[in-house]
């Protein structure tokens, strides 16, 4: 996936760990040795009544999907 980001962004990705993807953890119940990425759009007041999403960012990060799936 990161060179399917660099292709497809130009740029190197930031590889970092922070408190997302809890859906990842529960993926790992039935693959322990998987490998999971948590990506997404840029989500902006998340779990509140105000919580929205970037429409430019869902179209990036859906074509870098796209683009991921191509590639395997």
């Amino acid at each position: 996936m990161t060179a399917v980001y660099t292709d497809f962004f130009g740029r190197e990705p930031i590889i970092t760990a922070l408190h997302a993807g809890l859906e990842c953890a529960v993926f790992t119940l039935g693959k322990p040795d998987g490998d999971f990425i948590a990506m997404g759009p840029d989500i902006i007041d998340a779990h509140s009544p105000d919580e929205r999403m970037s429409i430019s960012s869902f179209k990036r990060m859906s074509g870098f999907l796209v683009a991921v799936l191509e590639k395997i």
